[in-house]
This record gives C-alpha cells, sequence and structure tokens, in this order.
C-alpha cells in the first residue's frame, strides 16, 4: 500500500469518527466517493475543507485560487465544516467563520531576490494552476485586471500580492543601480541614493547621516538590500569627500603662492605674454608644486 493511500485512509478514519453518520448504510456512497477523491487530491499536500451534510459532501482544495462563492455555495443549517491538515494528518471541525478564513489563504510565492528568479518561479505558478490560457504571466497589470473580470476574489488577491513583491524587488534593483551610477560630487552621492533609501522604508531619523556613520547603526527593520551597500557607499563618499579637500587645499596654496608679490608678478607677466617657454616653465612649475603638495 502506497504511503499516500495509508494517509487518505488515516483521513478517512478521523473524518468517521469526528462525523459518525458517514459509517452508517444511508452514507455508504458518500463515503465510498469521499474516500476516492481524498486519495487523489491528499496526492498534492495542500489542506482541505471538507463540508459534510446528510446527503452529499464537498472538498475543497486550499491555496488553489478557488473563489470564496464556492464556499458560499456550501451554506446549510446541517452542514458540518472540517479542516483537513494533509501534511500533519489531522482534523479539526471548524465553523463556516474559520472556513471563510482559510479560503482566503493564496498560494505562497517563495522570496526571491531578483526579478529573474520571481518571473521563472511565475511562469511555473501559471503552468500548475492553469493561468497561461488565460493570463499574460508578462503582463500582470493585464492579469489583474482579467481576475477582476473574472469575479475571482482569490486570484485577484493572489496577483495584486504578485505585484507588490514584483515593484519591490524592481525598487531594489533601482537601488544597487543607484549605488553603482556615475557622480561627480557627494552630494549627487546623496541626490541619487537617499530617494531610493526613503522608498525603501530606511528610518527617517537616519536618513541624513553620512554613509560612513550609518555603518555604526544596527541594520534590524532595514530593507535586506540596503545593509550590504553601505560599506561600499561609505567608501565612495569617503574618496568623493577627500577628493574636493585635495581641490579645495590646492586651491589655498594657489592663493597663498599667488600672494607673494614676485610669484603675483610673475603670473600675469605669463598671462599676457605670447612667449610659449615662460608658459611652459610656470606649468612645469605648478605641476612640480602640486605633485609635492599632493603626495
Amino acid at each position: 500500500m502506497s504511503a499516500n493511500k495509508v494517509r487518505s485512509n488515516t483521513l478517512m478514519n478521523l473524518l468517521s469518527q469526528s462525523y459518525p453518520a458517514l459509517l452508517e448504510a444511508s452514507h455508504k456512497e458518500i463515503n465510498k466517493k469521499l474516500k476516492s477523491t481524498l486519495l487523489k487530491v491528499t496526492e498534492r499536500d495542500n489542506d482541505l475543507i471538507v463540508v459534510l451534510s446528510e446527503d452529499k459532501f464537498d472538498l475543497i482544495e486550499l491555496k488553489t485560487l478557488r473563489p470564496l462563492s464556492d464556499l458560499s455555495q456550501c451554506i446549510a443549517a446541517n452542514n458540518f465544516y472540517f479542516h483537513v491538515d494533509v501534511v500533519e494528518v489531522e482534523i479539526k471541525k471548524i465553523d463556516f467563520n474559520k472556513a471563510v478564513k482559510l479560503m482566503k489563504q493564496t498560494p505562497t510565492i517563495p522570496l526571491t531576490k531578483s526579478l529573474a528568479e520571481l518571473d521563472k518561479i511565475l511562469v511555473e505558478e501559471f503552468t500548475k494552476f492553469g493561468l497561461d490560457t488565460f493570463l499574460d504571466v508578462e503582463n500582470l497589470d493585464y492579469s489583474l485586471e482579467k481576475a477582476s473580470e473574472l469575479k475571482n476574489d482569490m486570484l485577484y488577491k493572489w496577483v495584486s500580492d504578485i505585484i507588490i513583491k514584483r515593484d519591490r524587488l524592481m525598487l531594489r534593483e533601482r537601488f544597487i543601480s543607484a549605488t553603482n551610477a556615475h557622480y561627480n560630487t557627494v552630494d549627487e552621492l546623496y541626490n541619487g541614493v537617499r530617494p531610493l533609501l526613503k522608498e525603501l522604508d530606511f528610518p527617517d531619523e537616519l536618513m541624513n547621516h553620512s554613509f560612513s556613520e550609518l555603518r555604526v547603526f544596527n541594520p534590524k527593520g532595514w530593507d535586506y538590500a540596503i545593509q550590504p551597500r553601505i560599506d561600499f557607499l561609505a567608501k565612495r563618499e569617503f574618496q568623493f569627500i577627500e577628493d574636493a579637500n585635495k581641490v579645495n587645499n590646492l586651491e589655498v596654496l594657489k592663493q597663498t603662492y599667488l600672494e607673494q608679490p614676485a610669484n603675483s608678478a610673475l603670473w600675469a607677466k605669463t598671462n599676457s605674454s605670447s612667449n610659449g617657454l615662460a608658459l611652459v616653465s610656470v606649468a612645469i612649475a605648478a605641476i612640480l608644486l602640486i605633485k609635492n603638495f599632493v603626495y
């Protein structure tokens, strides 16, 4: 006997204990059909809702995007509702409100770190649920509109959740691109990165700290794309600040040099002279002066 057959038989026995009428002769046909259906659906390991009454049963497989209207058709005064945990092989009697909550569960989309990974998973999920025949996995906004037209609330919620995940991944990729982009100054770096940090829900109270300062803060609660980039951003920030300081220091040195009368006169003479040799001489002197200061 297969493992799944043993499991389905166990679940059937548990249902019979919770609803003894299944063992009565009048329920023989229902018992037989339910047993056969359990054997088939439990192969997928999804939880179930089983609805039993005097003359029939309904079985709803959870996390399969079935609309809530499927459950509303099972409303009756003499109906009994059971939550079947297929993996744990457990049966629990529930009321209709609990059944509705369980029905609202949608298939779980695994956490992915790139749009490419998400796209691959979505193709598999759309194929598994047969959605590729009337929805477009490459155009989720269109798929959301179609789900609305179909009046399938569960499908609409599922596609909505996927769009939220997709938009978040796109935002993370924009953030990473911004950290790698070309900038000329540290202010350009801040203006390119900080708006995306805000979109990623980075704490407002830390927003104006330098990237170097952010390295000492606990990253708990930050979007997972942020913390790995902070060291890199701090290094870029330091380089921009260091380069700006060098330029400022050289300007100060130049002004100090020109404050000396002899140097000032030489500079003025060079600027007004057409003598290329004099211009080259001053340029060489300036280069040597800069080289000695910087290094």
